[in-house]
Protein backbone atom coordinates (compact mmCIF):
# COMPACT_ATOMS: atom_id res chain seq x y z
CA UNK A 1 0.00 0.00 0.00
CA UNK A 2 1.34 3.39 -0.93
CA UNK A 3 0.05 6.56 0.69
CA UNK A 4 0.97 10.03 -0.53
CA UNK A 5 0.49 12.87 1.93
CA UNK A 6 1.90 16.09 0.59
CA UNK A 7 5.63 15.61 -0.01
CA UNK A 8 5.72 12.48 2.15
CA UNK A 9 5.21 8.94 0.83
CA UNK A 10 4.42 6.03 3.15
CA UNK A 11 4.81 2.45 1.89
CA UNK A 12 3.24 -0.35 3.95
CA UNK A 13 3.24 -4.04 3.08
CA UNK A 14 -0.33 -5.31 2.84
CA UNK A 15 0.71 -8.96 2.92
CA UNK A 16 -1.61 -10.05 0.12
CA UNK A 17 -1.37 -13.62 1.32
CA UNK A 18 -3.30 -16.34 -0.45
CA UNK A 19 -6.14 -17.35 1.87
CA UNK A 20 -7.14 -20.64 0.25
CA UNK A 21 -5.29 -22.95 2.71
CA UNK A 22 -7.02 -21.27 5.65
CA UNK A 23 -10.36 -21.41 3.82
CA UNK A 24 -9.93 -25.15 3.19
CA UNK A 25 -9.16 -25.81 6.85
CA UNK A 26 -12.21 -23.81 7.97
CA UNK A 27 -14.43 -25.56 5.41
CA UNK A 28 -13.39 -28.95 6.77
CA UNK A 29 -13.93 -27.70 10.33
CA UNK A 30 -17.42 -26.54 9.33
CA UNK A 31 -18.21 -29.99 7.91
CA UNK A 32 -16.94 -31.72 11.07
CA UNK A 33 -18.90 -29.46 13.43
CA UNK A 34 -22.04 -29.95 11.35
CA UNK A 35 -21.63 -33.72 11.50
CA UNK A 36 -21.12 -33.63 15.28
CA UNK A 37 -24.27 -31.51 15.65
CA UNK A 38 -26.24 -34.06 13.60
CA UNK A 39 -24.96 -36.91 15.78
CA UNK A 40 -25.82 -35.01 18.97
CA UNK A 41 -29.35 -34.29 17.71
CA UNK A 42 -29.96 -37.97 16.88
CA UNK A 43 -28.71 -39.01 20.34
CA UNK A 44 -31.09 -36.56 21.99
CA UNK A 45 -33.98 -37.87 19.88
CA UNK A 46 -33.25 -41.44 21.00
CA UNK A 47 -33.07 -40.29 24.62
CA UNK A 48 -36.32 -38.30 24.81
CA UNK A 49 -38.50 -40.38 22.45
CA UNK A 50 -40.43 -43.00 24.47
CA UNK A 51 -40.56 -45.38 21.47
CA UNK A 52 -36.76 -45.40 21.20
CA UNK A 53 -35.35 -44.94 24.71
CA UNK A 54 -36.01 -48.35 26.26
CA UNK A 55 -38.85 -47.52 28.61
CA UNK A 56 -37.89 -44.12 29.97
CA UNK A 57 -40.70 -41.54 30.23
CA UNK A 58 -41.28 -39.11 27.37
CA UNK A 59 -38.92 -36.12 27.46
CA UNK A 60 -37.33 -37.75 30.56
CA UNK A 61 -40.02 -36.01 32.60
CA UNK A 62 -41.77 -37.62 35.59
CA UNK A 63 -45.05 -36.15 34.27
CA UNK A 64 -44.85 -36.12 30.45
CA UNK A 65 -47.65 -34.45 28.57
CA UNK A 66 -48.59 -31.47 26.45
CA UNK A 67 -46.64 -29.05 28.67
CA UNK A 68 -43.38 -31.06 28.70
CA UNK A 69 -40.44 -28.73 28.26
CA UNK A 70 -42.48 -25.57 28.70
Amino acid sequence: LIFHEGDETLVISGGNFHGQPVAYALDFLKIAVSELANIAERRLERLVNPQLNGGLPAFLSPEPGLQSGA
